[in-house]
């Protein structure tokens, strides 16, 4: 289990390392990058979630979703709903932090549906926990 937690970051600590030496070689991913995935774009690993099935009936937001319906929810959707998030199309994290205490926990579980980073329900991520600490730790070593 530690292996498959360290190697990776080990891997990307390094080589983010090596390239900030190598101006020049960073650059050309960057542009790289840029060219194939584009600057615009917030980044998430696929457009929709897997197909849920409405066990009950229900409205959301209007709509009304009969039991027994096939649901397909749009991350980008959610991520850029100018009714929930100012500037939604900004790289913004300390909008998920408004309402935390200093020291609390940030949970990026959300039942109200604003962002879903997890997934609900029984399809939903058994590893919150583990991949919230697997991003977070890597993220503090490329940052430390």
């Amino acid at each position: 289990m530690i292996a498959a937690v360290d190697n990776p970051s080990n891997a990307l600590e390094w080589t983010l390392a090596e390239m900030l030496n190598k101006p020049k070689t960073l650059q050309k991913a960057i542009d790289e990058l840029d060219n194939v995935v584009g600057k615009d774009r917030l980044h998430p690993i696929s457009s929709f979630l897997p197909p849920h099935v409405s066990v009950t009936d229900t409205t959301m937001d209007d709509y009304f979703i009969p039991k027994g319906s096939r649901v397909v929810l749009s991350r980008e959707g959610l991520g850029r709903n100018l009714k929930v998030w100012d500037d939604p199309c900004k790289f913004k994290p300390e909008r998920h932090l408004e309402g935390c205490k200093e020291g609390e926990e940030v949970v990026l579980t959300e039942p109200e549906l604003q962002f879903i980073s997890f997934s609900r329900g029984r399809r939903g991520c058994s590893r919150v926990v583990l991949g919230s600490s697997m991003t977070t730790m890597l993220f503090a070593r490329f940052l430390g």
